[in-house]
């Protein structure tokens, strides 16, 4: 690979590793603040921080496995992470609006989550047994 093929690929991707590092920085500093504060309303903010942390592992390790940037050890684990956390991304966003709903839109809600859990084990167990995330999820 030529050098100006070398700083283009670092040029396209060097917007997700910021992102990804800011969303990851993020998302532990609200889940560490939620902790302290040890109340009912600290659920919603330790989903949203759960949330944000795996947009921004999602993109920071994706980026950095692109450019050959990761231990080895790490690699054949990404596949697998990449999968729960795309599947799991939908329930953990649903757990935390459920904190700030109310009424019919939180049994909605509720019904929502149930779907996604199903749909999250589903998707985890046939990317464990063919190998591929795009059975159910093809995007």
């Amino acid at each position: 690979m030529a050098l100006t093929d070398q700083v283009e690929v670092l040029r396209d991707r060097i917007p997700y590793i910021l992102f990804g590092t800011v969303f990851l920085f993020i998302g532990l500093c609200v889940c560490g603040t939620a902790m302290m504060r040890r109340r009912s309303e600290g659920k919603f903010f330790i989903w949203l921080g759960i949330w944000s942390a795996i947009e921004g592992t999602e993109y920071l390790f994706g980026s950095l496995a692109d450019l050959g940037l990761l231990p080895r050890w790490l690699l054949p684990c990404l596949p697998y992470a990449g999968t729960i956390m795309s599947f799991s991304v939908v329930v953990i966003a649903l757990l935390a609006f459920l904190d700030l709903s109310r009424d019919k839109l939180r049994l909605f809600l509720q019904g929502a989550i149930a779907a996604g859990l199903a749909l999250d084990v589903a998707g985890n167990a046939l990317f464990l047994f063919t190998g591929s995330s795009f059975k159910i999820m093809p995007f």
